[in-house]
């Protein structure tokens, strides 16, 4: 079963650095998760490469904790 959680991209490399746009995320191609720099986001490795996301490492995990708990 596919589970997705929506989360604010923040665009870092390229052209569009620093713009950001919505994006879904399947919960089960997620490798790893860690704070990001400073206080702010954090970044999600996935089978695609690094997602660097504005909500906050806290938040995302819980999120991520809530669908496994409701599956």
């Amino acid at each position: 079963m596919y589970e997705f959680i929506e989360l604010e991209e923040i665009q870092m490399k390229g052209v569009m650095v620093g713009r950001k746009r919505k994006v879904s995320i399947n919960v089960n191609e997620i490798y790893s998760l860690t704070p990001g720099h400073g206080s702010d986001g954090c970044q999600i490795e996935t089978k695609r490469g690094t997602i660097y996301t504005s909500e906050s490492y806290d938040l995302v995990n819980t999120l991520i904790k809530k669908l496994a708990i409701t599956a």
